[in-house]
């Protein structure tokens, strides 16, 4: 299965790992809007894009987004399109309704997602951090 990662930061840290572990998996694609976040020995084996919107044309099976809400909702919109198989983070949206909809039109599309919950961006997390 080919694919692509959104997101240069957790991406690496977390994903990258994880899709390593299994011999199925190939990650074709970085997309990051700073190219100079990821090591040159990634880049070696892995294509570089720093549009998002490029990634939807390329010969991928299944798109990871770890990105902000309101690029993952852009993201999320316009694969509607495409219906890529598609791995989330929580929050969605930035907005209920916003997350309400995408939900509903990711099952009416019968696109093949899942959402990812992690607790970097929890007020919980950042004070255990700093401690």
């Amino acid at each position: 299965m080919n694919i692509a990662l959104v997101g240069s930061n957790f991406s690496l840290r977390g994903y990258l790992p994880a899709i390593n572990k299994f011999k199925k998996l190939k990650l074709k694609i970085i997309c990051s809007r700073d190219k100079n976040k990821i090591s040159k020995k990634i880049l070696r084996k892995i294509d570089h894009e720093s549009d998002w919107k490029n990634i939807f044309s390329k010969n991928i099976d299944l798109i990871i987004l770890a990105v902000p809400p309101k690029l993952q909702e852009k993201i999320l919109l316009f694969n509607m399109k495409y219906k890529k198989k598609i791995i989330f983070e929580k929050p969605i949206s930035s907005n209920y309704l916003t997350s309400k909809k995408i939900v509903e039109k990711l099952k009416m599309n019968k696109i093949k997602s899942d959402i990812n919950l992690t607790y970097l961006n929890h007020s919980l997390f950042q004070k255990t951090k700093k401690l």
